[in-house]
């Protein structure tokens, strides 16, 4: 079928109307300036050439024809505006199982995530707010971005429980932190709340607001605080030992023990993962946060 499917649609349509809007601030800034800006860009310009560019990023990731994501960018940088009804481009094949791999490789990473949320969230939260509040944000977002690429590909709910339902892989992340020393597991928590994931918020948001994101989706993604709470009922195993030790203080395991159900959900809570959270930055007008080691909540720093 040579024609692009609902949801291809609502990102080339993204594409189009983003094209078009940098066309606008483009000229907007040639009649200010009365000179044709051809090098230089306006900063306005600059943020909504890198929107188009992760906006194209994700589509080929969602299995969108780089023929059919180019033809629409050129209609909007022309000036034209959405259609559906286009003589849409023959294009190269979509190798799919490829793209689900790709998919693969990024849950890995969120689930990896997941796992020191709620090996160390709890603890983090209590020595260092601020950088819990960084540490759940960034996580959260990472998570949107896998969710609304995953909503693009359409997956089928087979395709869904690979990626995300098979117990062995939980299972896996949950004994690679129980290996991990405290150290080692709050440096690891404190480099995810130091990540710039400003560019994969701007996605997020734009992919939101043309209707894609896991919400939306057939076979949704699970959420952060879903993620954490899956990660927690394999470190509850009676399995897991209760407490392993090392041969100092500053060699000390991770403590695990069979918690309640009220403690899963303090721990998520704590880590800032508890609520309906959104992406920070939701337009490239937003400010800029103050950089990670600079946060002043009562001198608790990353």
């Amino acid at each position: 079928m040579n024609k692009p499917s609902t949801l291809q649609k609502r990102v080339l349509r993204a594409i189009t109307e983003e094209a078009m809007a940098a066309r606008k601030l483009l000229a907007h800034t040639e009649s200010d300036t009365g000179r044709r800006m051809d090098g230089a860009r306006s900063p306005a310009h600059h943020r909504q050439v890198l929107k188009i560019r992760e906006l194209e990023a994700a589509a080929v990731a969602g299995g969108v024809p780089r023929e059919w994501i180019d033809q629409t960018r050129y209609r909007g940088e022309l000036g034209m505006t959405w259609r559906a009804d286009l003589h849409w481009r023959e294009h190269a094949p979509i190798d799919r199982p490829q793209l689900l791999t790709n998919l693969g490789n990024e849950v890995r990473q969120v689930r990896e995530i997941a796992a020191v949320a709620a090996a160390y969230g709890q603890r983090g939260a209590l020595a260092e707010a601020g950088t819990s509040q960084l540490f759940a944000r960034n996580f959260d977002t990472q998570v949107r971005r896998v969710a609304a690429i995953a909503h693009i590909l359409n997956l089928s709910a087979d395709e869904t429980e690979h990626l995300w339902g098979r117990e062995s892989h939980w299972a896996a992340e949950a004994n690679r932190v129980r290996e991990m020393s405290a150290a080692a597991l709050k440096d690891r928590w404190r480099t995810v709340a130091r990540a710039d994931t400003r560019s994969a918020a701007v996605l997020v948001s734009a992919l939101t607001d043309a209707g894609i994101g896991a919400e939306m989706a057939g076979n949704p993604a699970p959420s952060a605080a879903h993620m954490v709470q899956r990660i927690w009922q394999q470190l509850r195993e009676p399995t897991s030992p209760a407490v392993v030790t090392g041969s100092s203080p500053g060699d000390l395991r991770a403590e695990f023990s069979a918690v309640e159900g009220n403690q899963i959900a303090e721990s998520v809570d704590a880590a800032g993962l508890g609520g309906n959270l959104r992406p920070v930055f939701r337009s490239p007008a937003d400010p800029d946060p103050s950089p990670p080691t600079g946060v002043g909540l009562g001198g608790l720093e990353p």
